[in-house]
């Protein structure tokens, strides 16, 4: 081979290298969004910056950055950018490839107020200014006004009832009453926490259709939705808990649904359907569907740790089931257990036992909660810890421990006096 050859190969293999680097897809490593004076600053990581492009939607106000040739690992992160002008931040990937995220904002921006502050070999910067009448508010969400809080709304799903009995145990016991008098358990429990209020899709042996069960969590603007059950099995050994998400099947059926009857103009995610282009609608409706099965999987798994050993099987179970297809509410369906086992019929028919259950469940959804609380939650701005009373306590002095104060103790802990004893277990509310 000549030298001529030997430039001429080697400037090639220089050329095909170059060209798969480029091919190859970037991968979002960071997103951070911070205040800088009036306004937000969004900054996106990445090593190596890709084609992008940014809108905002006003019918709910949102702030979408397209990525194009990007993956994302970190989706968890995104919980910790929430202000008090970014109310949630949700991601997706979308047509393969690329990768969409969507800043839930308080107010309309205009899109011509958007700037592009820099834009390196791995980095982009956008700022959002705040429109003017924001720009005098408070800007960190634990100054928000906690009149315009809410509670985490959980809605509870007796599975089964009335005309419909469920599975039938080996005395003769009754799906639909158990997990009615389960989900009674765990409305209480849930109603006992702070911010927090629990709903139920029935509370008395009535029939209720699986539609109906999906609707009520829709107009009800419910955070979860968590069905209950206990089934047969053929083999009379299994027993213990299980926890289910939505197969892609079932989200793929309900995406096709919603959007053939888009003449009802529905809202979903915060969504308003009935203004938007069918492709628009579509993409729009798979990051919320998507973003709520993400969620969903986190539920699940919060709520199998919960559970601890009592489980049928540690793994997250899919199901093609009707009730979890709610496209923006993480929606999960609980197994308790199986009535075909005879010592697990036994114990599911036990107060205590049921008492237990809830207590598991409500362990997994403070977890999850305390992860995702959205900012005009109690929770996202406010966390109550269990503090047990030592010899020498009193409460103006755990209140000083905690920077709160006694009032606040008083009232979280149900007390009617300052009297408190060695040993007692306080709910102590402490400022995140």
């Amino acid at each position: 081979m000549s030298d001529t050859q030997r430039l001429f190969f080697a400037v090639a293999c220089c050329l095909l290298l170059l060209v798969a680097s480029n091919a190859r897809a970037a991968q979002l490593r960071s997103v951070q969004v911070t205040e800088v004076g009036r306004g937000l600053q969004i900054m996106l990581d990445f090593d190596k910056r890709p084609k992008h492009d940014l809108f905002v939607l006003n019918s709910p106000p949102r702030l979408v950055i397209d990525l194009f040739s990007t993956s994302f690992a970190n989706k968890r992160s995104l919980a910790r950018l929430r202000n008090a002008f970014v109310k949630n931040v949700r991601s997706a990937p979308r047509k393969g490839s690329d990768y969409r995220l969507v800043f839930d904002l308080v107010a309309k921006v205009k899109k011509s107020s958007l700037r592009t502050v820099s834009m390196t070999a791995h980095r982009l910067v956008v700022a959002l200014p705040y429109p003017n009448w924001f720009s005098i508010q408070p800007r960190s969400p634990k100054y928000r006004d906690k009149r315009q809080l809410r509670a985490a709304l959980i809605m509870i799903d007796a599975g089964h009832g009335g005309k419909d009995p469920g599975a039938t145990g080996v005395s003769g016991v009754r799906e639909k009453d158990i997990v009615l008098s389960v989900a009674r358990q765990l409305q209480r429990a849930i109603d006992q926490e702070y911010g927090m209020r629990a709903l139920m899709t029935r509370n008395t042996d009535h029939f209720v259709s699986l539609r109906k069960r999906l609707d009520a969590v829709q107009a009800n603007q419910t955070d979860l939705f968590i069905s209950l059950h206990a089934d047969a099995f053929p083999h009379e050994s299994v027993h213990g808990a299980s926890v289910y998400v939505l197969s892609d099947k079932g989200a793929s059926n309900e995406a096709a649904r919603i959007l053939a009857k888009r003449e009802n103009a529905a809202v979903i995610g915060g969504i308003n359907f009935e203004d938007q282009d069918d492709t628009l609608a579509s993409i729009l409706l798979d990051l919320s569907q998507s973003a709520a099965r993400s969620r969903s999987h986190t539920l699940a798994q919060y709520l199998l740790t919960g559970f601890a050993d009592n489980v049928r099987t540690r793994s997250i179970e899919s199901a093609n089931f009707l009730v979890l297809r709610s496209p923006d509410v993480p929606s999960v369906l609980v197994e308790l257990g199986y009535l075909t086992n005879k010592q697990e019929e036994q114990k599911l028919q036990k107060t205590s036992y049921q008492k237990k259950l809830a207590a598991q469940i409500l362990k997994g959804i403070k977890r999850y909660l305390a992860d995702y609380a959205t900012a005009d939650m109690l929770l996202a701005h406010l966390r109550i810890e269990n503090y047990t009373v030592v010899k020498g306590d009193t409460l103006s002095k755990i209140a000083r421990r905690f920077k709160t104060n006694v009032q606040r103790i008083k009232k979280h802990s149900r007390l009617s006096s300052d009297l408190i004893r060695v040993g007692q277990i306080l709910k102590v509310p402490v400022a995140k």
